[in-house]
């Protein structure tokens, strides 16, 4: 049973692999995951909302044992999360990188925010799940829960980023360093909206896998891209050495 499935899925074929890369079968893994893992997180929330019910006794503790260094440390931890930083920080890296004509590269920041931004959106009102009752005071919230924007945002974007540094580089320390990094900054940022009542922990995982299956859509879309750019431009290349051979 699993052999016939796993013979359907492109990221077993050898020929789609030499074809695309295996950095892009991996991304394709990646993006069923992400997938599989936000349908079975909605599909708890609509068919028996009871199986949360752990995540409202998660956020009353944490509210009950809410230390003050913490959360001064978490209003400040959840910043990078932010919309308008990420935004800022999205723009400022697609100009950078049009302006030095990596234009695929500022393509894959822009589609990540905006894309992960929007399907956020409307999830959020598809859902349409209420708030945790207890929230920290410096918080503004004016939209759904399910699913944490910040969450899956700063996954798509950061994700991003890390993907663009970690192409050049060629030792396993220094990529085992930026995902490192990247693990750690997107859970502090998931946690600190958990521990400031934002959010339920469902909603942080959900927010994850949306921004994991849109950079994963992403990546897949511009490397299919760029593969046929290229293989048209090799056909044409071809075609212009053929024709100069025959040409008197």
């Amino acid at each position: 049973m699993l052999l016939a499935v796993s013979k359907r899925l492109p990221f077993f074929h050898a020929r789609w692999n030499e074809q695309y890369g295996w950095h892009a079968a991996a991304a394709l893994a990646a993006l069923s995951g992400s997938l599989f893992v936000l349908t079975w997180l909605a599909e708890r929330l609509v068919d028996d909302g009871t199986s949360f019910r752990w995540d409202a006794r998660f956020n009353h503790w944490l509210d009950h044992e809410a230390w003050g260094p913490l959360v001064y440390f978490f209003r400040l931890v959840t910043i990078p999360g932010n919309t308008v930083f990420l935004v800022a920080a999205a723009l400022a890296a697609a100009v950078l990188l049009w302006a030095r004509g990596d234009r695929v590269d500022a393509a894959l920041v822009g589609l990540a925010f905006a894309g992960s931004a929007v399907v956020t959106f409307a999830l959020k009102v598809l859902f349409e799940r209420p708030r945790p009752a207890f929230q920290d005071e410096s918080l503004t919230l004016n939209t759904f829960s399910f699913p944490s924007g910040h969450a899956s945002v700063s996954v798509a974007v950061y994700g991003a980023f890390a993907i663009l540094v970690l192409r050049d580089m060629h030792t396993w320390r220094s990529r085992a360093l930026v995902l490192g990094t990247l693990a750690v900054l997107l859970a502090l940022i998931g946690f600190s909206r958990i521990y400031l009542g934002a959010h339920f922990f469902s909603d942080v995982l959900a927010g994850y896998s949306v921004g994991t299956a849109w950079l994963m859509i992403c990546v897949l879309g511009l490397t299919v891209h760029e593969h046929r750019i290229r293989e048209g431009s090799s056909r044409t290349d071809y075609a212009d050495s053929r024709s100069s051979r025959i040409s008197p």
